[in-house]
């Protein structure tokens, strides 16, 4: 139930990939433009409308009994000259039901820049915006801060990676929460986080890591916290 098509000439490639399942409809477009010359720039458009997507039987969810997924998604990537990376997506009419209930969201950014000295990502939605900036990119960074603060510190209990080699320089990474319960019970029925929390992390290039993590309130099930602010610091 799946069909493909696509055309190409000269410096452009576009095509279409649609299915029409039981299980999964959507509709894929992408429109390539590749640089004539090497001091060009070259541009991928993608979008992207998943009008309906059983997750359960597609066995992508064996946890819920329910689990429908319906989003569209549109993006914009250019590749420059000097090998830099620029992204924008926009996810638009995204909603899912489950057996916790149904959540939508009307719209969520993601903008990125992944060059060979600076990368960044800022992500923006009506839960939450999240944000990193870096020498490197953020699975580097997650990386490298568990390498400081955990495997140098108790190698008896790591096998440390000591042939990796990190770039110098300060990273950042940040979330902050605002109308997030009704995600949470998506997530799980017990869980609770308070509008405004916060957690960050900062990694500086002496590799002292410092991490804060604050809310008025986080639960699961019984279990809570309320009114705190918690800072830890590893070098």
């Amino acid at each position: 139930n799946i069909q493909a098509n696509g055309h190409y000439t000269g410096r452009y490639f576009n095509g279409t990939v649609m299915c029409d399942d039981p299980n999964l409809k959507f509709i894929f477009f992408f429109f390539f433009t590749f640089a004539k010359n090497i001091d060009q720039a070259s541009k991928y458009n993608f979008f992207a409308n998943i009008t309906y997507a059983n997750l359960v039987a597609l066995n992508f969810d064996k946890k819920n009994t329910v689990s429908e997924l319906s989003v569209k998604a549109n993006s914009r990537f250019i590749n420059l000259a000097n090998g830099s990376i620029k992204g924008n997506v926009v996810i638009s009419d995204a909603s899912y039901k489950s057996d916790n209930g149904k959540y939508s969201v009307k719209k969520m950014t993601l903008n990125s820049l992944n060059s060979a000295s600076v990368n960044s990502i800022d992500f923006t939605a009506p839960f939450a915006r999240a944000k990193y900036s870096g020498p490197e990119p953020l699975d580097i960074f997650v990386k490298k801060a568990i390498d400081v603060s955990l495997h140098s510190k108790m190698d008896n209990f790591f096998n440390r990676d000591t042939s990796a080699i990190y770039s110098n320089g300060e990273y950042n990474f940040s979330v902050n929460t605002y109308q997030i319960g009704n995600l949470c019970r998506i997530i799980n029925r017990s869980l609770y986080i308070e509008d405004s929390s916060k957690v960050s992390f900062k990694l500086d290039s002496a590799n002292v890591l410092r991490a804060n993590l604050s809310s008025g309130r986080m639960a699961l099930g019984s279990n809570y916290l309320k009114d705190f602010n918690l800072f830890l610091a590893s070098s």
